[in-house]
């Protein structure tokens, strides 16, 4: 769905600007601009906490389950997070039966 916004919302600027004086100039600027937006928006964004405890980093998987639990009007269990094993990766880990995979 996003990507068939942003095709849209490029070929409506490249329709508008491109018969201008200097337009691939104006084309560029206007398509890097959702872009840079996007880039400062994951800088300002929290990894996820499935993230933090396979990297053993318990207490920041705790803080942002503390900011969700706040952002959904809930309040978070009592507990801690258990590290999880890393992810292996691998293809054939994908097409596994759920009951047939190692913990």
């Amino acid at each position: 769905m996003i990507g068939a916004v942003g095709g849209i919302y490029t070929c409506v600027c490249a329709l508008c600007v491109m018969s201008l004086d200097n337009g691939w100039r104006i084309e560029l600027a206007l398509v890097l601009i959702p872009t840079l937006v996007t880039l400062v928006v994951l800088n300002l964004a929290d990894e996820s906490p499935r993230y933090y405890a396979v990297h053993a980093q318990e207490d920041k998987a705790m803080v942002v389950l503390k900011k969700m639990a706040d952002t959904n009007g809930v309040e978070l269990v009592e507990g801690r997070v258990a590290r999880t094993p890393p992810f292996s990766n691998s293809y054939t880990e994908v097409y596994q039966q759920p009951y047939t995979r190692s913990l």
